[in-house]
């Protein structure tokens, strides 16, 4: 601990390093000792607000593990066992006997129930503050049945260091494979041209044509493709803009996030702005 910290507390020793421990209150009222979670650096002063309201019924006690608050930064035993064994050797050198309520909070609900566990005359009662459980850090096998996802497009990319037939990198879109062959789509003289079987034009990337629209498949093939596989055509919005000032930070975050879907008719759905 800093010297020049003041505490408003009191300190034990076990295993030869400071816990530092608060008390107020009645000695003979009801006691109340809150236990902190992972990320609470200083409990005292972060349940401060709760317990000064309980003062006048309760007896407080806030135990400072260590590495928190005003307690020594000590490499202890970080298991359960360990833990509640540290603070019920601080709560007996300070004199504090059962049963007691205990207040845990986030994490420290594990260290709550095994307490009650290995020391059920200890407890009283456990009042949970956003409190942690078993079930919590239970890994648990999530499968929602979404059916087939298949990529409507797929990127082709030709660059000199790797094809010497050309000077400039060439980059498109084309249908995936699966569209291709459904529909027995095929290139001509061009690269990136789809046509049918027929010779009618089905899809291109409107890069080669320097439009820049992305690409373009004709609606009639589209949507036979749609029957014949019995798909539903949908995109993930997933979009973020963002304006910066002059000194680089950002000023203006917007974000758009949804779902649409081709109905055969129209392109519906919903997304959400978040700025």
């Amino acid at each position: 601990m800093d010297k020049g910290l003041k505490h408003n507390g009191e300190f034990v020793t076990i295993n030869q390093h400071k816990i530092h421990i608060y008390r107020q209150g009645n000695m003979s009222s009801p006691k109340l000792v809150f236990m902190s979670g992972s990320g609470t650096v200083a409990p005292v002063y972060h349940f401060k607000i709760l317990y000064e309201k309980l003062i006048s019924k309760y007896r407080v006690i806030v135990i400072e593990k260590f590495g928190y608050g005003y307690s020594d930064i000590f490499e202890a035993p970080c298991d359960i066992d360990s833990l509640v064994s540290f603070q019920r050797r601080a709560l007996a050198e300070v004199g504090e006997k059962g049963p007691f309520i205990l207040l845990p909070h986030s994490m420290s609900g594990l260290e709550a129930i095994r307490w009650k566990q290995m020391y059920p005359d200890d407890v009283k009662a456990i009042i949970g503050i956003d409190m942690a459980t078993p079930k919590t850090y239970k890994e648990e096998q999530v499968t929602i049945e979404v059916g087939r996802v298949l990529n409507a497009t797929q990127d082709i990319l030709w660059e000199e260091e790797f094809e010497a037939s050309k000077e400039e990198a060439l980059s498109y879109s084309h249908p995936c494979a699966e569209i291709i062959n459904t529909l027995a789509l095929r290139q001509k003289k061009y690269d990136g041209y789809y046509y049918n079987e027929a010779g009618v034009l089905m899809a291109f990337d409107t890069d080669l044509t320097k439009q820049k629209a992305g690409l373009v498949i004709r609606k009639d093939a589209l949507d036979k493709f749609l029957d014949i596989k019995k798909l539903h055509l949908v995109w993930f919005v997933n979009a973020a803009k963002e304006i910066h000032g002059k000194t680089l930070m950002i000023t203006k975050y917007t974000d758009w996030t949804g779902l649409l879907e081709y109905t055969g008719d129209i392109v519906q759905g919903e997304y959400y702005i978040i700025e």
